[in-house]
């Protein structure tokens, strides 16, 4: 009768029936990986025994999502990269790591690690040591104690290699053993030789570029200060890998790391790789105690408040973590653009604190969209943010003078953040030697010849050189000698070989060779993205998944693709440029029709949120193929959707990708069919442009839009964007002119015009008179408020006051209302609470004088102007003056009133500030924001606060 091996290890088992039973355990696993199979579930309930004979190995699963597929009782005997995909992919080597914690259980009685969660046990396996088995059982033997501590090591490449290595050296222990000589150690490994070539993992030639990335971790950890890290070189050179091996030793540090890679087919996408590192994020959360993941809860929502929706709009996986979030009311662009860029530094600022910093690595930044690599200047740039690492890999062959980051990169600099530019260097010939004899497991001399070689064909390429490698055993040129138990290899044909020294043609070659069906999916996988599930690729080849997983077996087993977080991905964009370019260019539009319908669903119906740009993109590609008017009109607003959920992101630029396409979809009399997409698509398609500065595209928009406007509604919402817009962007007069024109259009005289104002003043609690009149007087005509107890005596004035008190709240109002007669610019103060306010003449000679919050106490202003200064300013036109600068606390406590302000503004012959252009002073900070009137310094301290990225005072 058979029983399991979780009878067996309740209690620790003798050392020569624990060698025994790992023996025939290893032989049983040795057969799986001989047919090219691999368990990955090994457990102590899986594993059936007659005696000490194995007689099966009961869970085996390779599919794509191993942390789905797991069982709670296998997290003790699971490998590190198993737990924590971006560490390498997993191989037939991951058993051998599971093989070693059931030695260690079966020797001391108890696994190597305990934990009680998820992301215990990921960070036991990726980043503990475990103990030495003596200490908890010393009449361990030596030698085997040894053994299962190599199978347990955190790196593949120094595990056994193969269960064939192990098994000759359990029975040479057991042989030692019989003899009494179980304690001597013996070197291991010695017959260990890999039956399936395996490129080394190991990182070879970068010790210093890996120091200068630890030193800048250690500086963000101590010092606070944000730090960006700089990782260049061409195409495979290793930047990947080098920061790979950061994370590596971050694992054993307090801190997190998160990793995206931006996609050469996704850059219209915005925030693309964000939302896959802070997705990644979210999920390690999910994964901790419920204890622990309260706590993190707990710490999000105390940071983003009501507000947490901005970021679950990015971040999807987030409202797992925080729950539902309330609707975010929406805002003016340039306070939307604030407001997100403040919730995400929160966001941010919970993973990055003194105790634990963030380590953010961006792959591929080449690909970036011009979304991320704004607010990833933001990010670095603003003083908020603190104990963050940015570390940017990207080509930089492929980033000239005209890319984004080009310019992003120089903003950054001369905020002053420390910049580390890292350049990766080929290998020189003696790395490209040692990488081999680490590979064929031999002695660096014996390679000496073909390692040669090696670097003449590839330059020192480490990712040309893996290829290479596995293109000559693929041959036959590099073969296994299975006597001799050694790789051998014919020097001279290789030679003679006319390989090419193109890396994607020699790819390409590659995936040639492999079957039909691999090939098929392949390039199926490649036109799909940088990932996609099993189940979408078994649904696109109409097959089921298990026969899609054998269709691909030879891609993974070949290291061409990776099964991660349920994910397919390619292991190297190289290898999806070749794939991809397995379809012919005729048929890839039809592939991508196929794509986008798989992911689109039924036509009409919703598309969730995450696949939304997926399928667009796809469509998009194939928009010469779709001839149904209906389907076009389907796809038209799938794109409106996409290019709304790219502006309300901040993403203008991918927005006017979506846009435009949709704009493209319609019919000649789209006016007429289809009157209320068109009409929304000019009206966001424009604001688009203009802040894309794209100017002269967004007038002919706005003219579009107000030619075929139905009513005045259309047209006030035309007019009111256009206000907004000049507004946002501190174009004041334009905001002002049409203002004007709207009026005119629209039959209306100036309402401030000495002949008259409207008959009657519309006032509610929302409305703008209603704070200044009081609730007596609403709905009441100007006329008549004269002669109402504390109103104003004349109908214009009444206007005017009202329309004042309005306009400074809403820009359009002021467009409307406000003629320009000079400006105030408002910039920080001393202390994050002042402000710095200062006044500027619209027009020059007139002499500039000194204002002042009325009320205000002397000893908290700045000295007096000098009066030679005031008079060379004046004479050289419209010149910035300081006129205030207090604690925001202190000027809102002594403003006395708006009458005491009126009246005192009178006795000095002063006009009171009206609303007017608030920036920085320093280029490339400037803010438009409503000037209050003179006493109101709070909240123009508060809004100037709010919208300005200068941190430090500017001076005059």
């Amino acid at each position: 009768m058979s029983t399991t091996l979780q009878e067996l290890v309740a209690r620790p088992l003798a050392p020569e029936r624990s060698a025994v039973l790992l023996r025939n355990l290893t032989a049983a696993v040795h057969a799986m990986h001989r047919q090219g199979h691999a368990h990955r579930h090994l457990a102590p309930r899986w594993i059936r025994l007659v005696g000490d004979d194995v007689v099966g190995l009961d869970g085996a699963d390779e599919g794509a999502d191993w942390l789905a597929a797991h069982r709670p009782d296998e997290l003790a005997y699971a490998a590190p990269e198993l737990l924590q995909p971006t560490l390498h992919a997993a191989d037939h080597r991951s058993d051998l790591y599971s093989l070693g914690a059931l030695l260690y259980h079966l020797l001391t009685g108890a696994p190597p690690f305990t934990a009680v969660d998820l992301l215990g046990w990921t960070h036991a396996h990726v980043a503990q040591a475990p103990r030495a088995p003596a200490e908890l059982r010393p009449d361990v033997p030596a030698p085997l104690a040894d053994i299962a501590l190599k199978l347990l090591a955190k790196a593949a490449d120094e595990r056994y290699q193969s269960a064939a290595g192990l098994i000759a050296d359990l029975e040479r222990w057991l042989a030692a053993a019989a003899r009494g000589d179980g304690e001597q150690r013996f070197p291991l490994g010695q017959r260990d030789v890999p039956e399936q070539l395996r490129i080394s993992q190991r990182l070879y030639g970068r010790d210093a570029e890996l120091q200068a990335l630890e030193g800048a971790r250690e500086r963000v950890a101590q010092r606070g200060a944000p730090e960006l890290a700089l990782v260049r070189g061409p195409s495979g050179i290793g930047k990947s890998a080098l920061v790979d091996a950061l994370e590596r030793r971050h694992a054993a540090q307090p801190g997190m790391f998160v990793a995206g890679k931006f996609d050469q087919y996704d850059r219209d996408i915005p925030y693309a790789t964000l939302v896959k590192a802070f997705g990644e994020l979210a999920r390690q959360l999910l994964a901790a105690s419920e204890e622990h993941l309260a706590s993190w809860r707990q710490r999000l929502q105390a940071e983003l408040g009501n507000l947490g929706q901005l970021v679950v709009d990015i971040i999807p996986q987030l409202e797992l973590v925080i729950g539902p979030q309330p609707p975010v009311p929406p805002q003016p662009l340039l306070e939307a653009q604030n407001r997100f860029n403040r919730v995400l530094r929160q966001f941010i600022g919970v993973f990055a604190q003194p105790d634990h910093p963030l380590i953010l690595f961006l792959d591929d930044l080449q690909w970036a969209d011009t979304a991320s690599i704004r607010l990833l200047q933001h990010i670095l740039t603003h003083p908020d943010v603190q104990h963050v690492l940015v570390v940017c890999a990207y080509r930089d062959g492929e980033i000239d003078p005209t890319h984004p980051w080009t310019a992003a990169l120089l903003e950054i600099q001369s905020a002053g953040v420390r910049v580390s530019d890292l350049v990766v260097a080929p290998l020189p010939a003696q790395h490209v030697a040692t990488l081999l004899a680490d590979t064929l497991r031999c002695g660096p001399e014996a390679a000496d010849q073909l390692a040669g070689l090696l670097h003449a064909k590839t330059a020192g390429n480490p990712f040309f050189v893996g290829q290479f490698l596995t293109m000559l055993a693929a041959e036959g040129l590099l073969y296994l000698d299975p006597e001799a138990g050694v790789w051998r290899w014919d020097l001279a044909a290789i030679e003679t070989q006319g390989y090419t020294d193109n890396i994607v043609a020699l790819m390409l070659e590659r995936l040639r060779g492999l079957p039909a069906a691999t090939q098929r999916a392949l390039s199926l996988l490649a036109c799909a993205g940088a990932e996609i599930a099993p189940t979408t690729l078994a649904a696109l080849l109409g097959r089921d998944e298990a026969a899609v997983m054998a269709d691909l077996a030879p891609a993974l087993t070949d290291a061409l693709v990776v099964a991660r977080g349920g994910q397919l991905k390619f292991t190297h964009d190289r290898v999806q440029q070749a794939a991809y370019s397995l379809t012919p260019e005729a048929e890839r539009a039809g592939v991508h029709l196929r794509i986008g319908r798989e992911l689109r669903g039924p036509p009409g119906s919703d598309v969730a949120p995450e696949r939304l740009f997926a399928v667009v993109n796809h469509l998009n590609a194939a928009a010469a193929l779709i001839d149904d008017p209906q389907a076009r009109f389907d796809l038209a607003r799938l794109d409106l959707q996409a290019g709304r959920r790219a502006k309300q992101a901040n993403a203008y630029a991918s927005a006017l990708v979506y846009l435009r396409a949709a704009l493209g979809l319609l019919p000649a009399d789209t006016w007429d069919a289809h009157f209320q997409l068109t009409f929304d698509l000019h009206r966001d398609l424009s604001e688009c442009a203009y802040l894309c500065n794209e100017n002269e595209a967004a007038e002919q928009l706005f003219a579009a839009a107000l030619s075929r406007a139905r009513g005045p509604l259309e047209r006030a919402e035309i007019f009111t964007l256009q206000i907004s817009l000049f507004y946002s962007v501190g174009r004041m007069q334009e905001s002002l002119d049409v203002g004007q024109k709207a009026l005119a259009r629209a039959r209306r005289r100036h309402p401030g015009h000495r002949r008259g104002a409207p008959g009657r003043v519309r006032t509610d609690d929302r409305g703008r008179g209603g704070p200044l009149l009081g609730a007596r007087h609403r709905g009441a005509r100007a006329r008549d408020l004269g002669r109402r107890p504390g109103a104003p005596r004349s109908p214009r004035r009444c206007w005017s006051a009202c329309c004042r008190r309005a306009s400074t709240s809403d820009i359009v109002l002021f467009s409307i209302h406000h003629p320009p007669p000079r400006r105030a610019v408002a910039v920080h103060g001393e202390t994050r609470d002042s402000v710095s306010v200062r006044l500027v003449r619209a027009a020059a000679g007139h002499r500039a004088r000194r204002a002042r919050p009325l009320g205000a106490d002397r000893a908290h202003d700045p000295a007096p102007a000098r009066p030679h200064r005031r008079r060379r300013r004046a004479r050289q036109g419209a010149h910035d003056l300081r006129l205030v600068h207090r604690p925001v606390a202190r000027a809102a406590a002594a403003d006395p009133g708006p009458p005491a302000r009126r009246a005192a503004g009178r006795r000095r012959g002063r006009r009171p500030l009206g609303l007017r252009r608030v920036r920085a002073a320093r280029p490339g900070h400037a803010a438009a924001v409503p000037r209050r009137r003179a006493g109101q310094v709070e909240e123009l301290a508060a809004t100037a606060a709010a919208t300005c990225r200068c941190s430090t005072r500017s001076r005059s």
